[in-house]
């Protein structure tokens, strides 16, 4: 947080794996450190796949209240690929998540 803050960039200390970039994305919420989350959530959306936009969807809609870059991300993401990840099992096996229903219908009808 400090090297972005002093930078605007975070070099040597962004996690690798999605998970810790999500966790990351809470820090961001939590500190409202401005920009940070909207960095961040480039980074995250290169992890983007059929088995991670739900959850990814999950995170940015619950932290857009600092930017919505992430949701617009995932929305944009199912919606673009909508036809092929209905198909997909890896997919599917997503949606078993609560509340998934609120969130997909915020992310096909783009309310946010």
């Amino acid at each position: 947080m400090l090297e972005f803050m002093y930078t605007q960039q975070i070099t040597g200390h962004m996690p690798a794996q999605l998970s810790g970039k999500l966790k990351l994305t809470d820090v961001c919420e939590f500190y409202q450190v401005l920009g940070m989350h909207e960095y961040v959530a480039r980074h995250v959306l290169q992890h983007i796949s059929p088995e991670s936009a739900i959850r990814i969807l999950e995170v940015g809609y619950r932290c857009r209240a600092m930017s919505d870059a992430l949701a617009k991300g995932a929305a944009k993401y199912l919606k673009d690929n909508w036809m092929e990840l209905s198909a997909k099992a890896e997919f599917t096996n997503t949606l078993t998540m609560d509340g998934v229903g609120d969130l997909l219908k915020y992310a096909l009808q783009g309310n946010w």
